[in-house]
C-alpha cells in the first residue's frame, strides 16, 4: 500500500502544477494566493469552493504480552480415590497420583527428586518407607512411574533420589498441559500404622 500511495501523491502534484501553469498572470493576481491557514480552500485538501474540507484521524493501543518460554503452573498430589493420602494395607500395593501442569514454547522435561527419599512416619520418625523400584506385595517400598515408552518401556516404578531425574519428556504446549505420574506404595505387616510423608520436588526445564 505504501508504494501505491506515493504514486498517487506524485500524480496529484503533477496535475496541480499543470493547472497553475495554464492560468493567465492577470487572473492569478485577481484571485490572490490560496489560503494556507488550513481552511476549506487551503491547498492539499480534497475539497471545492462549494463544499467543506474534512480531515479526521484516530488511534488505538496495541498490547502484546510476551510470555515465559516455560511455566510450571501447578503441582498437586492425590491419594486413593482422590483422597489426600494413599490408603495402603499390608501386602496390598496401592497407587496415588502426582500431577504437574506445564506450558512451554519448546520441548521440555519434568524431573523429580526429594531431599529425603524416605516416607517418614509423622508421629515417630524412626519408622520409614524407603524409595525403591520394587513396589510389590511382599516389599516395603514406594516409587513413581516414569511416563512414556522411551523412559519406561517396562511400565515399572522408579526410586526417588536426592538428585533430580527426568521422569517425562514432551511439548511444546501453548496451553497448560497436565502430566500424571502414578505413585505406588507397598508395605509388609511389620510396618507400624500411621501417616508417612515426604516432600517431592518437581522441576520443569526446557529440553537441551
Amino acid at each position: 500500500m505504501e508504494g501505491k500511495i506515493q504514486k498517487l501523491l506524485v500524480a496529484s502534484s503533477l496535475l496541480m502544477g499543470a493547472a497553475v501553469a495554464l492560468i493567465p498572470l492577470t487572473s492569478y493576481a485577481t484571485d490572490g494566493p490560496y489560503p494556507t491557514n488550513g481552511d476549506k480552500y487551503a491547498p492539499g485538501y480534497e475539497c471545492n469552493k462549494q463544499g467543506t474540507c474534512a480531515n479526521g484521524e484516530g488511534s488505538t493501543v496495541v498490547y502484546v504480552n510476551v510470555d515465559d518460554i516455560l511455566s510450571l503452573d501447578a503441582v498437586a498430589f492425590s491419594g486413593t480415590n482422590g483422597d489426600t493420602a494413599i490408603q495402603v494395607m499390608p501386602n496390598m500395593p496401592r497407587e496415588g497420583s502426582l500431577q504437574a501442569t506445564v506450558r512451554s514454547a519448546k520441548p521440555y522435561t519434568i524431573s523429580l527428586s526429594a531431599e529425603n527419599p524416605y516416607l517418614v512416619n509423622q508421629a515417630d520418625d524412626i519408622y520409614v518407607i524407603p524409595s525403591r523400584a520394587n513396589v510389590s506385595n511382599d516389599s516395603t517400598a514406594w516409587g513413581i512411574k516414569k511416563i512414556g515408552e522411551t523412559l519406561n518401556p517396562d511400565d515399572v516404578y522408579s526410586a526417588i533420589t536426592t538428585n533430580p531425574e527426568v521422569f517425562f519428556e514432551g511439548g511444546p504446549h501453548d496451553e497448560s498441559t497436565t502430566t500424571e505420574f502414578p505413585v505406588g506404595v507397598s508395605v509388609t505387616a511389620n510396618v507400624p500404622q500411621g501417616t508417612y510423608a515426604t516432600d517431592v520436588t518437581v522441576t520443569a526445564a526446557v529440553k537441551e
